[in-house]
């Protein structure tokens, strides 16, 4: 069964209102950056694309800054130095990192 809306911004926003409504019963919570963007889809200003690739390099960039802070704390003198980690962590950490940088972000300095 087709549902017929009046405009475009009316079926966007009943997919989006849909496919929410099926996030939340699996438990998944959207950021308010993705509702900020769903916002901005409904209203024509941003295409689903462009919030696939903005979601891709928001985690991109969490993931870098994630593994730069791992690597300080593990560089940092003390018990535990990077010497003393075992070799599973430090090779997944550099899986990470590669995954991250592979992406093509741009990561803005601090």
């Amino acid at each position: 069964m087709s549902t017929k809306f009046a405009n475009q911004s009316q079926a966007r926003q009943y997919n989006v209102s849909n496919a929410v409504a099926s996030a939340r019963i699996e438990g998944i919570v959207p950021a308010e950056q993705l509702e900020q963007s769903l916002t901005d889809y409904v209203a024509g200003k941003k295409s689903i694309a462009q919030i696939l690739e903005e979601t891709k390099q928001r985690y991109a960039q969490n993931l870098l800054k994630y593994c730069l802070q791992r690597i300080r704390k593990l560089l940092l003198p003390g018990p535990m130095g990077l010497e003393k980690l075992p070799l599973p962590r430090t090779s997944c950490l550099k899986k990470r990192i590669h995954c991250a940088l592979s992406m093509q972000i741009s990561l803005p300095l601090d």
